[in-house]
């Protein structure tokens, strides 16, 4: 069996304005999506390493905040996401690993 690196997630910290300021990577990379208190994972999706970075992929989400449902939400995950905060009334929180392009020319 083959070994698959560890990946280095940072810790759980809540989505809401998580792309302002700091305190997520301007790079490309990883990111989970869940519900604050939830075991799982509701969202795992990736930037490539072009302009697309971790940080701009989450301020495609701030409509997930809004009243009404972001049907045309910049971000695929944004109507899922929006729903699953009405429905159970909770927030989210995004843990992010950077991953550097290993990929051959």
């Amino acid at each position: 069996m083959a070994h698959t690196p560890d990946i280095p997630w940072t810790p759980w910290l809540p989505l809401f304005e998580a792309w302002k300021g700091d305190k997520l990577p301007n790079k490309a990379g990883l990111y989970r999506i869940r519900r604050i208190g939830f075991v799982g994972v509701d969202y795992i999706g990736q930037t490539g390493s072009g302009t697309m970075t971790i940080k701009k992929r989450m301020g495609m989400l701030r409509g997930v905040w809004k009243d009404e449902m972001p049907y045309r939400d910049p971000h695929t995950a944004g109507p899922a996401l929006w729903s699953l905060r009405r429905k159970y009334g909770v927030d989210l929180e995004v843990s992010v690993a950077v991953v550097e392009d290993t990929t051959p020319n």
